[in-house]
């Protein structure tokens, strides 16, 4: 009687345990299905999270803020000027490099003359009035160009070598008559036209050279600027600026080598030869020190009116005592921020070649009242002078 009810109970437990069989498998299907959707769903995510970030990256403030100021130092900078024009006359045969100064100065030079007569009102004395007159002379000088030359290049740049002359007088009287004796250290007739003056030939004479190099000559160029500004800047600021630029003696003969390596053409496989430079390579060198020299001599102006000092130590038995409170900054009065870009620009030696005033205000002011004035005058001067020939044609091709 056991064995046959032994045998009924095996009979009702082999159904259950192919149910039990057919549910594990099954639960394990849908755990392999879930681990097989879990991973294309991670890979999915970090493949849509690397598109997000290659096509809309997520930028913080001060990232968005670094990058647009790159892209503005990269878009205003000199060296793209030149790019520009090289590509003009490679691809189109343009030589009027001076004439495509002439015509991107005129907005700024516009700028800089609204600027001066909106903050310094017209005065009761004879010499604002060159204000209404320069309208009346802008109309005879396009009158007479109208007249005597036939293209409207050829006009435009014999009415803007005379007219903005008288513009700068003006704003030369507005300026003098308006001084803050004491506070600003820059004289509106002697500091700012001469200024003006020397980086206006700087840009002519940089666009006049590369005429006659490769954009590459004047990018290897350009690195004779490091060793300008650390000879200029030793002997106008002082001893400290001499021993900082001493330690990287071996950074500027490096430098020196590259360069004159860069020289050395190669003829054959094993013929070398040196190139020798020409007046143009010369003419090139000595704009970056008129831009290296302008931004020195503001440096010094600057340190010298807002008596600017640097902590030196004893080169004594006295270097571990101090006989004065130790002075952080080089200059006082300014905001935190302003006193630490001050100190970046005048005591690190990496931006003596920038053109830089005290603070983003003095620096604005600097650039309309020097660069942004005369550039557009002198430049179309030396247009009509040297690109005579070629004025006919403008910025298009020689047809």
């Amino acid at each position: 009687s056991s064995q046959p009810s032994q045998c009924l109970k095996l009979g009702a437990m082999l159904p259950l345990r192919g149910q039990r069989d057919r549910d594990d498998v099954r639960v394990r299907l849908v755990h392999l299905s879930l681990i097989v959707a879990s991973q294309v769903n991670k890979v999915f995510s970090q493949f849509a999270l690397t598109l997000q970030v290659l096509l809309m990256p997520q930028w913080s403030d001060y990232q968005k803020r670094v990058y647009f100021i790159a892209l503005a130092q990269l878009m205003t900078s000199d060296l793209l000027l030149i790019t520009l024009a090289k590509a003009l006359q490679v691809y189109y045969a343009s030589e009027n490099f001076l004439l495509l100064l002439s015509v991107s100065s005129l907005l700024p030079f516009l700028r800089a003359v609204r600027g001066v007569w909106w903050m310094i009102p017209c005065l009761a004395n004879g010499g604002f009035r060159l204000q209404p007159a320069a309208p009346f002379a802008l109309f005879v000088l396009l009158t007479l160009g109208l007249g005597s030359h036939d293209t409207i290049s050829e006009v435009y740049i014999f009415t803007m070598m005379g007219w903005p002359w008288m513009v700068l007088a003006s704003m030369a009287a507005r300026l003098h008559i308006e001084r803050r004796v004491g506070k600003n250290p820059f004289s509106s007739v002697r500091d700012f036209p001469l200024l003006g003056l020397t980086s206006a030939a700087a840009y002519a004479l940089m666009l006049l050279a590369a005429k006659k190099i490769s954009i590459t000559d004047c990018f290897v160029l350009t690195f004779f600027e490091p060793v300008i500004s650390a000879v200029l800047t030793s002997s106008a600021l002082g001893k400290a600026r001499r021993n900082f630029h001493f330690r990287y003696v071996k950074v500027y003969l490096v430098l020196l080598v590259l360069i004159g390596i860069y020289n050395v053409g190669e003829l054959q496989l094993s013929v070398l030869v040196a190139l020798m430079p020409t007046l143009e390579h010369g003419l090139f060198v000595l704009a970056r020190l008129l831009l290296v020299a302008r931004s020195v001599y503001v440096k010094c102006e600057s340190h010298a009116a807002l008596g600017g000092r640097v902590s030196q130590r004893p080169e004594s038995e006295l270097l571990f005592y101090s006989q004065s409170a130790p002075r952080k900054h080089r200059f006082s009065r300014f905001p935190a921020p302003t006193l630490f870009t001050l100190d970046v620009i005048f005591d690190s030696g990496l931006r003596d070649g920038d053109f830089h005033g005290m603070g983003p205000l003095g620096t604005q002011d600097l650039h309309d009242l020097t660069e942004m004035s005369y550039l557009l005058p002198v430049a179309s001067l030396l247009s009509w002078m040297y690109e005579a020939d070629s004025l006919k044609y403008g910025l298009f091709p020689p047809s």
